[in-house]
């Protein structure tokens, strides 16, 4: 071309006026930038996680999903920072995040959806954390099985545990806000 200046092995200037990184450096030339490396400093939480995500999506699916760096990164995120939705990042502990994955597995969904078919990565996992923590805890609190509205019911109708102290047995794990939200804070004295 006429008047092109010759093309340099840097690339163009940048906005900035600076030279964008070198080749070897520069992620648009790795192809393979979002794949985990051995240089890569991954959380033993995160990564024990993601494999456990992938193994319970291997199993629902049939097919092994790829770990990436962005599992990776959405995992963490998620553990250091809750839901992407949340205006105030607040933690998400580890036990939570492995309860949550092990119960959308577990509780296939009613109506045609399950949320096992639509969480497919920690990202979407992340996303959808307020959606299932309401989804869980409506799965988990206890409710009369096929009545009418003003029907009366015998306990043996009740599904899942009736009381804080059966659902705490059942599950060790769940933490007392957790149990708040399920079957109301728990009266003092």
């Amino acid at each position: 071309m006429r008047g092109a200046p010759p093309k340099s092995e840097e690339g163009p200037p940048s906005k900035s006026g600076s030279l964008p990184p070198s080749k070897s450096g520069s992620p648009l030339n790795n192809p393979s930038k979002n794949q985990p490396s051995k240089n890569d400093v991954v959380d033993e939480e995160t990564k024990e996680l993601c494999d456990h995500l992938a193994a319970r999506l291997a199993a629902h699916s049939g097919r092994e999903p790829k770990i990436s760096k962005a599992w990776y990164s959405d995992m963490d995120l998620l553990l250091r920072r809750g839901c992407q939705e949340w205006a105030q990042p607040d933690e998400v502990p580890a036990r939570h995040v492995r309860l949550m994955i092990d119960f959308i597995f577990d509780h296939p969904g009613d109506g045609g959806f399950s949320w096992a078919d639509n969480i497919r990565s920690p990202g979407k996992l992340r996303k959808q954390w307020d959606k299932l923590r309401v989804w869980r805890n409506k799965q988990v609190k206890p409710k009369k099985a096929g009545l009418e509205e003003g029907t009366k019911a015998d306990d043996s109708m009740v599904v899942g545990p009736k009381t804080r102290a059966e659902a705490k047995a059942l599950w060790p794990d769940m933490d007392d806000e957790q149990l708040d939200d399920i079957y109301g804070r728990e009266e003092e004295g």
